[in-house]
């Protein structure tokens, strides 16, 4: 398996919508397995390898760049809790 274990979560909030990511490190790249966006009239899109998209969304098919990208780390409680409701 190239995954390398725990897995991390992350947010990227932006104005309009709170995107979760849960990803695992692998091939010295971040890769989200889970996505669940929120909304702002709290609606909630969940995508991950059993629903890879709709037509709200998708699951990002990019490498995560902590550098570029403005994340910011979780505690995994707190996806699940997001990834749940």
């Amino acid at each position: 398996m190239p995954w390398d274990c725990p897995t991390t979560t992350i947010t990227d909030a932006q104005p309009t919508v709170a995107r979760y990511l849960e990803a695992v490190s692998g091939l010295g790249e971040l890769i989200a397995i889970k996505q669940a966006e929120l909304t702002p009239a709290g609606r909630l899109h969940r995508y991950s390898w059993e629903h890879l998209e709709d037509e709200h969304g998708f699951l990002t098919d990019q490498a995560l760049d902590p550098e570029e990208d403005p994340l910011e780390a979780i505690p995994a409680e707190e996806f699940q809790r997001v990834w749940t409701q």
